[in-house]
């Protein structure tokens, strides 16, 4: 260090310019530092900002899709539900059906009973008609009988 002080001085130099000019030195690489440091402090609220819009795209994904499957699974239980009314609609039928043959069934029932009526009252009628005309052929014979009666006397 001697030899520096010594060289300085023979060159007209002074010696505290050598602390001056490290304390250059140091503030700017004090002020390098700071502005790398600011930049880097600033990459890193980007990236994190970035990263919080990545989170919130992703969390905005995830409450659509479970807002698509709620509404999903309530477009299928309004099927089902509608499935169901068919269904219900449809056994109904059944039974108005069911009920239609039933009602036809009776009223066949009724008018085969009322042919077998039909039938009856004309095989009495004919069975009437049958005894008027053996009680006419009886009167006929008695008439016969009493003529023959009559001419044999």
């Amino acid at each position: 260090m001697n030899s520096l002080f010594t060289w300085m001085a023979n060159n007209g130099l002074d010696p505290a310019l050598i602390a001056y000019i490290g304390a250059a030195i140091a503030l700017f690489a004090v002020i390098k530092i700071y502005y790398f440091q600011k930049k880097n402090i600033q990459e890193i609220d980007r990236q994190q900002a970035q990263e919080l819009a990545a989170h919130e795209t992703a969390r905005k994904q995830v409450a659509e899709k479970a807002s698509a499957q709620v509404a999903e699974s309530e477009q299928a239980s309004a099927q089902a539900a509608e499935s169901e009314k068919a269904l219900a609609q449809a056994v109904e039928s059944e039974k108005a059906s069911a009920q239609a043959a039933e009602s036809e069934k009776a009223s066949a029932q009724l008018a085969e009973s009322e042919k077998a009526q039909a039938v009856e009252s004309e095989k009495a009628s004919a069975q009437a008609v049958e005894s008027e005309k053996a009680s006419a052929q009886a009167v006929e014979s008695e008439k016969a009988s009493a003529q023959a009666v009559e001419s044999e006397k």
